[in-house]
């Protein structure tokens, strides 16, 4: 909903926070030449330890564009693992061709000592538009619904070969406002990390994509059919002093032959540098 990015170089600022009782509060301000105002403010109340509700209003005021945001958000986990949060946002516009709008979002999910399962769903009206946000092109004007399952697991030392086991499979259907695909793809990798501080991951997406259109909230007659794999080699994971590993994928993206590898070391020389 801010992406402080989209604010440039300012001339006076100004910043608080608070935190009073079971409530936070934060809030910034700026003015920049050309008369150009952007500010944002937050308030969140702790309910109790497991649950929240807070506000977001953020503005923007420019020579060729005026623009308010308002945010309602709650979350919440229980002590069995179930935990859910909800979003709804509403901004205005003026001075563009697109008027008003909103979103709305929310998930529900569980999660134990190695298993989390989510399930999510969206929508994002072809009129939002969060001027001092931070948002894909593709999501204006769609809906979604998607799920996700997850496994990550630490060994203690003398379990065996592993010292860390994970997997992710995630399902996501979105489509535009008239019915049309615009990604229904599926996501899955597996990983291991060795004792010999190896770690190797593997990993598969596949989906039907339809790519944004000429206008914001429009999109492409074509749907790409995009799939490709990719695997993870590191080594000398646990070291504090240098470690190396490569990336390669292989596939088709963007409607054509997709192909990827880099290599990469780092090292720690001594401990300041």
């Amino acid at each position: 909903y801010f992406y402080s990015n989209r604010v440039p170089n300012f001339c006076v600022g100004g910043k608080s926070f608070a935190e009073i009782g079971d409530k936070a509060m934060g809030g910034l301000l700026t003015w920049a030449p050309d008369d150009r105002w952007d500010g944002v403010f937050r308030v969140k109340k702790e309910i109790d330890a497991l649950h929240s509700v807070g506000t977001m209003l953020v503005a923007t005021h420019r020579e060729d564009l005026e623009n308010q945001l308002a945010v309602v958000q709650a979350d919440g986990s229980e002590p069995g693992g179930l935990f859910y949060d909800v979003n709804l946002a509403y901004s205005n516009t003026e001075k563009m061709d697109f008027d008003a709008g909103g979103t709305a979002g929310g998930s529900i999910g569980w999660r134990n000592d190695y298993w989390t399962v989510k399930g999510v769903s969206d929508y994002y009206d072809k009129e939002y538009f969060p001027a001092n946000g931070l948002l894909k092109d593709d999501r204006y004007g769609t809906k979604s619904l998607g799920a996700s399952a997850s496994y990550y697991r630490q060994l203690a030392n003398g379990q065996g070969l592993f010292r860390e086991i994970s997997g992710n499979i995630s399902l996501t259907g979105r489509n535009t406002m008239d019915g049309r695909t615009q990604n229904h793809g599926i996501w899955v990798d597996g990983s291991v990390e060795l004792r010999q501080q190896i770690y190797m991951q593997l990993s598969y997406y596949d989906a039907r994509y339809r790519p944004v259109g000429d206008e914001r909230g429009e999109f492409s007659d074509t749907l790409n059919h995009d799939h490709y794999w990719a695997t993870n080699l590191d080594f000398n994971t646990r070291s504090n002093s240098y470690g190396y590993g490569m990336y390669y994928a292989d596939g088709i993206l963007g409607g054509g032959d997709y192909q990827y590898i880099t290599g990469y070391l780092w090292a720690r020389p001594t401990r300041n540098t």
